[in-house]
């Protein structure tokens, strides 16, 4: 109950234009006044938790898994949620409602070194000789991953123009 009453505050200011929320519960609501120029379904209660720390990958994977539909067009929802000054993707007072979920120092080495220290014969399962762990730039139809990596070294050695004695550090 909490939640929803916290999700929404946070909508009826999160747009410059009006749109409908159909929430989990099958209500819906409006924000804004006039002609709702969106819908907006919230399908899955999703954690206030995990929009507070990442609100555009939070709602981001909820869209790509279905957890939110739009109806409408998504790049004038997401377009207005960052030009409205009193959305929550800018003001973050609305935290202070929200249950906090600490990490410890501990915990988030932890994390880290789940991601990053699993060595790398992993990563020779599905990367290129080149362990280039980035985009490839494919210039044909028929290029292998390994020749898109080498294609998008040289793009980027031909767009730098680099000289003898200066270095480049490639972090991906």
């Amino acid at each position: 109950m909490l939640e929803k009453t916290i999700y929404k505050k946070l909508l009826s200011h999160a747009f410059d234009f009006p749109v409908t929320v159909k929430y989990w519960d099958g209500k819906s609501e409006v924000y804004g006044e006039g002609t709702p120029q969106a819908e907006i379904d919230i399908n899955k209660e999703l954690p206030m938790t995990e929009i507070a720390k990442h609100a555009t990958l939070t709602l981001g994977e909820a869209y790509m898994n279905g957890d939110i539909d739009i109806k409408g067009s998504i790049q004038q929802v997401v377009a207005s949620a960052y030009r409205s000054t009193t959305s929550f993707m800018h003001d973050k007072r609305f935290l202070k409602f929200v249950p906090k979920q600490g990490h410890s120092e501990k915990e988030n080495t932890k994390d880290i070194q789940s991601h990053y220290d699993i060595g790398n014969d992993f990563y020779k399962l599905w990367l290129d000789p080149t362990l280039t762990y980035s985009c490839a730039y494919f210039e044909n139809d028929d290029d292998t991953l390994e020749q898109a990596q080498l294609n998008k070294i040289h793009h980027i050695l031909k767009k730098l123009k680099p000289e003898r004695g200066k270095r480049l550090l490639d972090i991906g």
